[in-house]
């Protein structure tokens, strides 16, 4: 890091800090007001004098206040700060921003503040949003309270047009401090996403803001995209955006693909369905503010690729996936095959949903076989014994390569309509059918082509634990298969991964 990024990286913090402070409060005004206004061009003596200064007010600002120290999370997290805890607002006043045709006008994040003459004001932010996860840019208004009731001040602060969203809204003396995204291109082709606080000054006739960047759009050489697999709330695939670069940088949007090869697939733009998405409620995603080593992830909704139970096998085809704001994410492998495409936008969560957070998942397998590009999953025909019944997994290689693997398959029952969680199949070491025999330790197996690992998956058709009907969902790496238990199931169990075909050794 050279001297003037550990400059900025200062002041990021100490703004913060001094953000996240009691209103009211004179001291924390001086204080914004000293880090603002510090250049990067002034040399020696208040490169190193002032942020001093500002820190030591800082922290005697932090005690006064008692302060809690600021944990940090290695979860990717939604870009805004935390605000200082505020009296509960009164309902936003309705606007009418005549929203374009299948656009939802929606009323965001709001905030008491004063003026500078000292009038006690209410800010709302409003934008539209479209069903695909689009959205216009943030506009807020301000209102004072004449007779027990909000009426209109002033707006403009943020203008809809200019691609700005709102991600918080803190009250101050004497105006607000947004935290905006900026979605709007930069210079030279450099591609929408900075993130800035920008402390606005209100008067009761108009209003000044002064920004200050504190994150870059993330590029595609920062970004590594790869697919992965989750089980709530149904079985699915899941693109996974990881900051491979040194800063924090921002991401925001619904991933957009481009079929290059294969049968045409269609693609549809959600922000919310089967497979995840947003909380009831939310009609845009919020941007993400990724440091280094941190994941976005999005939903995909479709259906998987693999081998059905007929044996044949069918090829994804290649997606170029890029970032609304241009950002390209190359062509990571999507193993999705037939039924079209259905994109989410990115979230947090890794699962990709945000109100429906994955169970606490078994054990995984583990091995070279996971996650492997020549990997073949396949899963046999259900064949009844009696009052029982079984289906065979099996995990070989599509070439000739091999692979190693150990464990028990993940396997989950689910409802037969929403395809919701209904059991996470016990994982026992042999069952009335076969397993795993003479030991209760699963052995590592080395897969092929010609010689796979198969684990046997087994019910009942009475006895405990009982469904009336659903689907059985197998996932692995990024991977997963579904198939029928063919109507009424009880005592569903799971044994390991066993050489050869049969699931049982």
């Amino acid at each position: 890091m050279n001297v003037e990024e550990l400059e900025n990286a200062i002041r990021a913090e100490l703004r913060a800090d001094a953000t996240r402070t009691p209103s009211g409060t004179g001291v924390r005004t001086a204080v914004l007001d000293a880090v603002s206004g510090l250049s990067p061009v002034d040399r020696p003596v208040r490169r190193w004098a002032v942020p001093l200064l500002v820190a030591a007010a800082v922290v005697a600002l932090a005690v006064a206040a008692t302060l809690l120290p600021h944990a940090f999370s290695r979860h990717s997290r939604p870009a805004h700060p935390t605000p200082a805890p505020s009296p509960s607002l009164p309902a936003a006043p309705t606007l009418d921003l005549h929203c374009a045709k299948r656009q939802q006008q929606v009323t965001g994040v709001g905030a008491r503040y004063t003026d500078t003459a000292g009038g006690v004001r209410y800010a709302y932010e409003y934008y539209c949003a479209a069903p695909d996860g689009s959205r216009t840019g943030s506009e807020i208004s301000t209102f004072r309270v004449v007779g027990g009731q909000l009426v209109f001040d002033q707006g403009g602060l943020l203008a809809r047009g200019q691609q700005h969203y709102v991600m918080s809204m803190t009250g101050t003396d004497g105006g607000l401090i947004v935290r905006e995204y900026d979605a709007s291109p930069g210079l030279s082709g450099h591609p929408g996403g900075v993130v800035s606080d920008v402390r606005w000054q209100i008067d009761p006739g108009g209003a000044t803001g002064v920004g200050d960047p504190i994150a870059q759009p993330c590029l595609a050489a920062d970004l590594k995209a790869a697919q992965t697999a989750a089980h709530e709330p149904m079985p699915h695939l899941v693109l996974r955006v990881t900051n491979r670069g040194h800063s924090t940088c921002s991401v925001w949007g619904t991933p957009r693909y481009s079929q290059l090869t294969g049968q045409h697939e269609s693609v549809l733009y959600s922000v919310r369905g089967q497979a995840g998405g947003l909380a009831a409620g939310q009609l845009s995603a919020s941007p993400l503010l990724l440091a280094p080593g941190q994941s976005g992830y999005a939903s995909i909704g479709s259906q998987p690729y693999g081998v059905d139970n007929d044996g044949r096998t069918c090829v994804p085809p290649t997606w170029a996936v890029t970032l609304p704001n241009g950002v390209s994410l190359g062509r990571p492998e999507i193993g999705l095959c037939g039924g079209g495409l259905v994109s989410y936008p990115l979230v947090a969560a890794a699962n990709g949903s945000v109100d429906r957070p994955e169970s606490e998942a078994p054990p995984a397998v583990t091995g070279s076989c996971v996650d492997s590009p020549h990997e073949v999953l396949s899963t046999g025909p259900v064949k009844v014994v009696g009052n029982r019944s079984q289906t065979i997994v099996t995990v070989g290689s599509i070439d000739s390569t091999t692979c190693t693997i150990s464990g028990y398959p993940d396997v989950r029952a689910l409802d037969p309509g929403a395809g919701t969680l209904l059991l996470i199949a016990p994982q026992t070491p042999s069952g009335p059918l076969g397993g795993l025999r003479g030991s209760a330790t699963p052995p590592t197996v080395t897969a092929s082509h010609d010689q796979p690992a198969s684990a046997l998956i087994e019910w009942s058709r009475t006895g405990s634990r009982c469904f009336a009907g659903g689907r059985l969902a197998f996932l692995q790496g990024g991977n997963y298969l579904a198939f029928d238990p063919m109507g009424r199931f009880c005592d569903l169990q799971v044994h390991p991964f066993v050489a050869g075909r049969t699931g049982s050794g």
